[in-house]
């Protein structure tokens, strides 16, 4: 790290350990939804970041599929 003012400058090292947690994500048994009925897909792990393939950032999704489709979700 260097930092810089007025009266001069200093450098020094700093460690910097982050531990991480990795979520346990468990989806259960795969479901078959019918069309134009709605159904709520939930990723679980209140608190985490999601990010849904068709770009949604919430923890649910909403789906109502009038053809076939696949979702997948990053938590």
């Amino acid at each position: 790290m260097k930092v810089t003012n007025a009266c001069g400058s200093a450098t020094d090292a700093v460690k910097v350990t982050v531990e991480t947690t990795l979520p346990i994500v468990d989806l259960g048994i795969d479901k078959s939804i019918c069309p134009d009925i709605d159904f709520i897909l939930d990723a679980g792990n209140l608190g985490a970041s999601y990010f849904w393939s068709n770009g949604d950032i919430t923890r649910t999704l909403n789906v109502n599929l009038a053809v076939k489709d696949t979702f997948w979700v990053d938590v």
